[in-house]
């Protein structure tokens, strides 16, 4: 209908709208809620985030990160022994399983000279701390 230039519209669809968008958005949550992955997924996005609040994991997440993608392990080995378990437990937890590389890196520093007590100190506390992480997280 046209009166003075105006047409005239139907506003129902568009006021329908949010009760439309409320149920499919409903719909999604309840669908999502089922998913028995959702815990687990939590979990890991918890755990994700739980690597920044390490100081090391900060340093080495940081775009601007002096530590390269290849040295993250070797780099982490040289840290405390309280840094390497935290690490390790949560880099478990997201099913990050770097300890063949650790080995290796250690195995090649003790090729070098590296102190045994040393590398077992560290390699002990970093493989301890996964394993255990990866005990909670099966539930035992």
């Amino acid at each position: 209908m046209d009166r003075g230039g105006f047409q005239c519209v139907d506003w129902g669809s568009e006021k329908e709208f949010p009760d439309i968008a409320r149920t499919e958005i409903q719909k999604l949550i309840s669908t999502a809620a089922k998913n028995p992955r959702l815990d687990e997924l939590s979990q890991e996005m918890a755990s994700l985030n739980a690597i920044k609040q390490i100081p090391f994991g900060a340093q080495a997440s940081r775009d601007d990160t002096p530590i390269q993608q290849s040295e993250v392990i070797s780099a982490l080995l040289t840290e405390d022994l309280e840094t390497i378990r935290a690490y390790a437990m949560v880099a478990a937890a997201v099913r990050w399983d770097f300890r063949a590389e650790a080995q290796s890196i250690v195995d090649r520093a003790l090729r070098e000279g590296l102190p045994q007590a040393y590398a077992d100190e560290r390699l002990n506390s970093l493989m301890g701390a996964w394993a255990s992480a990866r005990r909670l997280a099966a539930g035992g």
